[in-house]
């Protein structure tokens, strides 16, 4: 294996721990609080920049604007959010 594909190999490994944590904590936090990660990171951003509009949130999200639309229909279906 080469220099490069060594310091690849490590890259992926450390960016496959870091997806690891945030897994765990997303569901940390959804067993503590019943709210899912994505849902607590939308009332985050939403509570720093409201009002905002759903594009503007997938932006700062970093998500497609029809994944927010389906985390806040859950949102609201919950009394969290208001469009």
């Amino acid at each position: 294996m080469g220099e490069k594909s060594v310091v690849i190999s490590g890259i992926i490994d450390n960016i496959r721990r870091v997806f690891q944590v945030v897994n765990e904590q997303s569901k940390k936090a959804e067993h503590e609080t019943g709210i899912t990660g994505p849902q607590l990171w939308a009332i985050k951003v939403i509570g720093e920049h409201a009002p905002i509009r759903v594009s503007d949130l997938a932006q700062r999200m970093y998500l497609h604007p029809a994944t927010v639309v389906g985390i806040l229909d859950r949102l609201e279906l919950r009394g969290l959010a208001k469009r």
